[in-house]
C-alpha cells in the first residue's frame, strides 16, 4: 500500500530550495499551498509547478493576514525559511526590533493550523540572537519538541559553504511519520547528534551534485550523505539553473535567500533520527 500524502504548507517560500529539499527526504511530501510576497521568487515557483518540479498548489502573498485557522486539521506540517536579515552577520542584527521579524506571524499560523511538525531554516547568526530566546521556547511551549543543527552547503557535494541553522519541531508524544522512517531509513552513518553536524572528514567537494566519480569518493568517507543527492531534474541546486529565467539582480536575490536543496534534504533527514 502507498504512503498517505504527507501534507505540509509552505511559508516564506523563496524560490522552493526548502520544498525541493524536503521533496527529496520525504517522497510523499505534498504542498497545498505557499505564501510568498516577492513577485521574482513568486515567478519562479510557478515555473517550478509548470515543470513539475514544485507541486500544484495556490499562491498566497501575505503571510501577515494569512488565516492559518482554514488549515487546521488538514496539515502534517509546516516549512519555511523565513528572512534572515533581522539575524544575519552581514545586517545590524536588530533581530525582534527589525521590521522584517516575521517570526512572530509564522508562530501564529503554527498555533491556528496545529501541524504535526515544523521544519524551518535561517541564518547561523539565530543561534545568538532570537532562537534561543524567542523561536524555540514559542515552539515548546506550543507542545513540540525541538531538534535543530547547523549544516553546511559543502557537506552535500556544494563548491560553498552557506552555513545555515535548520529547525525540526514534532509535537510532543507524537510520531514524525515518514520524518522519522525517513531518518532512520536513508541517513546511514551521516550526522551526528550535537549543534554542528559532523564536516572534518570530507576535504574535498565535488564539482556538482553529478558527478558520479566525485560523489564516489565523498561517499567512501561519508556514507550517510547518499540520500542528499538528488536524482530527479530541477532539485540539484544552482547547478540545474534553479533561478534560471530571471534577470541578474532577481537572481542574485532568490539565489542569496535560498537554500540548496540537498543540504535542506540532509538536515531534515539528520534532524528527524533525534525524534526516533
Amino acid at each position: 500500500m502507498d504512503n498517505p500524502a504527507f501534507n505540509y504548507l509552505s511559508v516564506c517560500t523563496g524560490g522552493g530550495g526548502l520544498d525541493l529539499g524536503l521533496r527529496q527526504a520525504v517522497p510523499n511530501a505534498v504542498c497545498r499551498g505557499y505564501v510568498e510576497i516577492e513577485a521574482a521568487a513568486i515567478a519562479l515557483l510557478v515555473a517550478h509547478i509548470e515543470n513539475g518540479s514544485l507541486d500544484e498548489a495556490p499562491v498566497y502573498n501575505d503571510l501577515r493576514r494569512f488565516n492559518g485557522r482554514r488549515y487546521r486539521g488538514r496539515l502534517d506540517g509546516i516549512v519555511g525559511g523565513y528572512p534572515c536579515q533581522p539575524f544575519s552577520f552581514a545586517g545590524r542584527r536588530r533581530g525582534t526590533d527589525d521590521p522584517r521579524h516575521l517570526w512572530p506571524y509564522i508562530y501564529r499560523l503554527v498555533c491556528e493550523s496545529e501541524p504535526r511538525w515544523c521544519f524551518f531554516e535561517n541564518v547561523s547568526g539565530h543561534l545568538g540572537t532570537g532562537y534561543h530566546d524567542v523561536v524555540k521556547p514559542n515552539l515548546e511551549g506550543a507542545g513540540y519538541r525541538v531538534a535543530e543543527g547547523i549544516f553546511t552547503a559543502e557537506e552535500v557535494g556544494a563548491p560553498h559553504r552557506r552555513e545555515r541553522l535548520f529547525i525540526l519541531a514534532g509535537r510532543s508524544g507524537a510520531e514524525l511519520g515518514d520524518a522519522s522512517s525517513v531518518g532512520r531509513r536513508r541517513q546511514g552513518n551521516g550526522g551526528k547528534s550535537s549543534i554542528r553536524s559532523d564536516r572534518s572528514s570530507v576535504p574535498l567537494w565535488p564539482p556538482s551534485p553529478t558527478d558520479a566519480n566525485a560523489w564516489a569518493r565523498v561517499l567512501a568517507v561519508r556514507p550517510g550523505l547518499a540520500p542528499a543527492i538528488a536524482t530527479e531534474p530541477g532539485v540539484r541546486g544552482v547547478a540545474d539553473g534553479v533561478a534560471g529565467g530571471l534577470g541578474r539582480r532577481d537572481k542574485l536575490a532568490v539565489l542569496g535567500n535560498g537554500v540548496v536543496p540537498a543540504q535542506a534534504a540532509f538536515a531534515f533527514a539528520t534532524l528527524a533520527k533525534r525524534f526516533m
